[in-house]
């Protein structure tokens, strides 16, 4: 289970960097 709550954070965190590059390229 702590793998799997690991990998849902670091999917959040690249999700949420993703989407800040892409708003600032915009």
């Amino acid at each position: 289970i702590a793998q799997i709550l690991f990998f849902i954070f670091l999917a959040f965190l690249i999700i949420s960097l993703i989407a800040g590059l892409f708003k600032r390229a915009s």
